[in-house]
């Protein structure tokens, strides 16, 4: 909870200067590194090297929510938002629910060691969904507002519109901006 306290409003400013898909794709990285080093802490015994990766575990949970502002940056319009946040939110709830039941089945299978198996398996998943995202954010234009706009006096609409993705609106006004 503390690394998510911090990492949540730091990947979020770090989202709108670099862009959400960089900070996405390069935080499901992260944390696919993030869960090999905890494997890694596992094995070598070192409490240290794991409470710091948890810790940075915490920090890279911000992706989620930069993740879920970028699916309500794409929406037009509060149905095709809460359509496009269900599946998000099922597969969260999903993944909390069979956590515990992973648990169990390891218990009862008895693998060499069970505290290592959850973390192979969420690297496994981070790798996947790093590939994932890579592939769908290959194409795709980044949705973000160029920070530099706002600092200048005079804004003029062929430079907002080189910088934002516009979406049936001719004009951008400055309170839209902010």
């Amino acid at each position: 909870p503390l690394g998510s306290l911090i990492g949540m409003p730091t990947l979020g400013l770090l989202s709108d200067k670099v862009g959400r898909n960089k900070i996405i794709l390069y935080g499901m990285l992260a944390t696919s590194i993030n869960y090999l080093l905890l494997s890694f802490s596992i094995v070598i015994h070192s409490i240290w090297l794991f409470l710091l990766c948890r810790l940075l575990n915490g920090f890279l949970c911000g992706i989620y929510f930069v993740g879920m502002a970028l699916i309500s940056d794409y929406c037009n319009n509060s149905q095709e938002r809460i359509s496009r946040f269900k599946l998000p939110i099922v597969m969260s709830i999903t993944g909390m629910i069979c956590g515990p039941g992973l648990s169990i089945f390891i218990n009862i299978v008895n693998f060499n060691n069970p505290l290592l198996t959850p973390f192979i398996i969420a690297f496994v998943l981070s790798i996947i969904n790093s590939i994932l995202l890579g592939y769908n954010f290959k194409n795709s234009k980044e949705n973000h507002i160029n920070i530099s706009i706002l600092k200048s006096d005079q804004l003029k609409t062929s430079t907002i519109t080189n910088s934002l993705i516009i979406k049936d609106k001719d004009r951008l006004g400055s309170l839209e901006i902010l």
